[in-house]
């Protein structure tokens, strides 16, 4: 289990032998996006990098726990994504729905 530094906010990474599972991916106060997302930067640091994650879990919509997502969700391209079914409309959870509705899989 890793507890990854995002800032103020929240991000946890479970690996086991055949499954890699986060839990949400945010931050309050960096929300950079791409090579600079705080948690994509510490996923490419693991050895060996995980090449997907399986299971992504967001606890509930606020931006300490989803503003870091959609670019783990665009490129991990997870199995399953697990919501609470809370709505937020902010600009970082919209975005979460729109990168799970773009990926055709």
């Amino acid at each position: 289990m890793h507890a990854i530094d995002v800032g103020t906010g929240l991000s946890v990474l479970v690996r086991g032998p055949d499954f890699a599972l986060l839990y949400d991916a945010a931050s309050n106060d960096d929300m950079a996006r791409g090579d600079d997302n705080r948690t994509i930067a510490y996923l490419k640091t693991l050895q060996p990098p995980p090449q997907k994650i399986d299971h992504v879990v967001l606890s509930h919509p606020h931006r300490d726990h989803v503003e870091l997502l959609p670019d783990v969700v665009t490129l991990f391209k997870p199995s399953e994504v697990w919501n609470s079914g809370a709505f937020n409309d902010i600009c970082g959870y919209r975005n979460f729905l729109f990168a799970i509705a773009a990926d055709p899989s």
